[in-house]
């Protein structure tokens, strides 16, 4: 698989540890690709620990690899920890950690935890997806609703680094509103953002 990415992107990022992930720091290396390497947190302390632990091991010795952790994808979103128990993993996170620390997840939890959650944090990693929003987005105003969410969230957070983390669009489901699954709406958004990308619109 990361053969086949280091054909399109030097850079790649993971979620979690299990089941051989731990092993993707040395391969990427040995393809000339870095990593942002993800540390899965759920409800168990033990496991959270345990992730956290080796993930700081690998950046530790893969230092011109792994170029960010991190800790914790839309935990907040799925409820499984408060706001203060991940923040406490995350100071320990940063404390411990030879690169910058992030946490990830749904641009609106950002919004609704960050007295808790900025201080712990090098980088903002904000999750915006407009046909999954509470109010979905028409693909044709999609990438236009990406660039001004991140743009909202830099001033919010400045001068902290905000990195939109996930974005996309839906191959195939059901109708939200205005906003449509399907491959032809799928290149669609995937061409927007790439052109705004090239411009600095994300």
């Amino acid at each position: 698989d990361l053969r086949t990415l280091a054909t399109v992107t030097r850079c790649v990022r993971s979620y979690g540890l299990d089941n051989g992930l731990d092993a993707l720091p040395a391969v990427a290396q040995r393809l000339g690709m870095r990593v942002v390497l993800g540390v899965w947190i759920g409800r168990e302390p033990a496991v959270n620990q345990q992730q956290l632990d080796r993930a700081l091991q690998l950046a530790a010795a893969y230092p011109d690899t792994v170029q960010m952790l991190v800790v914790g994808n839309e935990v907040l979103l799925r409820r499984e920890l408060t706001p203060e128990a991940l923040a406490a993993l995350l100071a320990q996170a940063r404390k411990r950690s030879t690169v910058p620390v992030a946490y990830a997840d749904v641009w609106e939890f950002w919004l609704r935890h960050a007295k808790v959650l900025r201080e712990h944090v090098d980088v903002v990693a904000i999750h915006v997806l407009p046909y999954w929003e509470d109010d979905p987005v028409h693909v044709n105003d999609a990438v236009v609703h990406v660039s001004a969410t991140v743009a909202q969230m830099r001033r919010e957070f400045a001068p902290q680094r905000v990195w939109l983390a996930e974005t996309g669009w839906p191959a195939a489901g059901r109708q939200r509103g205005p906003a449509v699954p399907g491959p032809v709406q799928q290149t669609t958004f995937v061409r927007g953002m790439l052109q705004a990308a090239t411009v600095g619109g994300v």
